[in-house]
């Protein structure tokens, strides 16, 4: 049977894994490898106020098993909670990867379309 719901504590590290595939390539240059890109997703789910904390996170779970995630929030909300992200993920990444770090993060931003602002923005979406 199909459920879809929020992300919950024992669903971050399945959440984590399917976000990461969302943009591995990214999140992988962004925190210097895929191990560490990984543990920073899956302390953001636990940290509020994240582009992909749990407040934002909806899992469909099928037969007892998360099978896909999504993380999406008002565009309004966007630019904060990357930057929250950024925050995060910096916290735990050594000195030497922030200029990669920071040089992804202002591509991005500087590279995303300007939605209206009570649009709905869907930031990694994996099964």
């Amino acid at each position: 049977m199909a459920e879809v719901r929020r992300a919950e504590p024992a669903d971050f590290p399945a959440v984590a894994r399917l976000l990461h595939t969302s943009g591995a390539d990214t999140y992988d240059r962004f925190a210097g490898g895929r191990e560490r890109a990984l543990r920073v997703l899956e302390r953001s789910l636990g940290e509020p106020g994240t582009a992909s904390s749990a407040d934002v996170v909806w899992v469909a779970e099928l037969d007892g098993t998360v099978a896909a995630a999504m993380a999406g929030f008002p565009v309004y909300e966007a630019l904060p909670r990357s930057r929250a992200f950024l925050r995060l993920a910096l916290g735990s990444t050594p000195p030497w990867r922030w200029p990669v770090a920071l040089s992804l993060f202002w591509a991005a931003g500087r590279g995303a379309p300007g939605p209206p602002a009570a649009a709905f923005y869907v930031d990694a979406l994996a099964s």
